[in-house]
């Protein structure tokens, strides 16, 4: 199921994907999050008294695909591990590589228990990028499993260290050719055209996307203009496949707001099919 794009352009690195998830081939589910931010804070070693210091405090990024379960139970893990965690002077490798190699271990005892049951289906692959101290830049790793032979192999690998596009997912072949095709697409756009093309029927909802703002991962809503005699900002506000101004999100007595950035459409996505 699904297609995730991960881009590096002039430097900057964003994550973008489709909501559609899909069951058994012939059931979908158009809200899923594949693209999130993930907060991790990372202390140094215990002083005598039992202080320490907060040594990195960042949001990292993620895109997933493939298994729901697998991808959910993970994003489960490290949402409970990776606020709290400790670094050692000598042993532990102080960079986003590390971070990634320790978020590794989690996919790995996971997607091993669900591919002894379900085997390919069982499966995620998990984008992270994220600030890595050590270069002082935004690095993105993928990890995914190569079924290939046996023993089958965990892969946690660097991606994108220049500027280019990645594709994963059951869409990426016709990511791939819309992207030969047409050079100048934005991963917005060549998403938004795969699911208007229909040629993949995995891939399909709305579209949802993240970026950094300095060293912190950010996801983004978009408007789209919808006159509406009782919406007063006559837009959609969708985020993750809901529209945030309709139903039972409508302004009411009791209402929050999502402090989320939200950017025009069709500012950022061309509308032709």
């Amino acid at each position: 199921m699904t297609l995730v794009i991960a881009e590096r352009k002039n430097g900057q690195v964003s994550i973008t994907a489709d909501t559609r998830f899909n069951y058994g081939g012939t059931t979908n589910f158009d809200f899923g999050i594949k693209v999130s931010g993930l907060g991790v804070k990372i202390r140094s070693p215990n002083e005598t008294d039992g202080s320490s210091t907060v040594d990195y405090d960042h949001v990292i990024g993620l895109g997933v695909t493939g298994s729901v379960i697998a991808a959910a139970t993970i994003k489960e893990y490290m949402a409970a591990a990776l606020t709290n965690i400790q670094y050692t002077p000598g042993y532990t490798d102080f960079s986003f590589e590390g971070i990634a190699k320790f978020i590794s271990k989690f996919y790995e005892k996971i997607c091993f228990e669900m591919a002894a049951l379900f085997r390919e289906k069982g499966i995620c692959e998990m984008v992270m990028a994220g600030y890595c101290p050590e270069m002082n830049k935004i690095r993105v790793f993928i990890l995914t499993m190569d079924i290939s032979d046996f023993p089958i192999k965990i892969v946690c690998k660097e991606i994108l260290t220049i500027d280019g596009l990645e594709f994963y997912g059951s869409g990426k072949k016709e990511a791939n050719t819309i992207h030969v095709d047409f050079p100048d697409y934005s991963p917005l756009n060549i998403i938004r055209k795969v699911i208007f093309d229909q040629k993949c029927p995995t891939v399909g909802g709305t579209l949802q996307q993240g970026s950094f703002v300095g060293p912190n991962f950010e996801v983004i809503g978009f408007m789209t203009d919808n006159p509406k005699p009782d919406n007063p900002y006559n837009c959609d506000w969708n985020l993750w496949g809901i529209n945030h101004f309709e139903g039972l999100f409508d302004i009411d007595d009791n209402s929050y707001l999502l402090n989320i950035p939200f950017v025009m459409g069709h500012d950022v996505i061309k509308f032709e099919k």
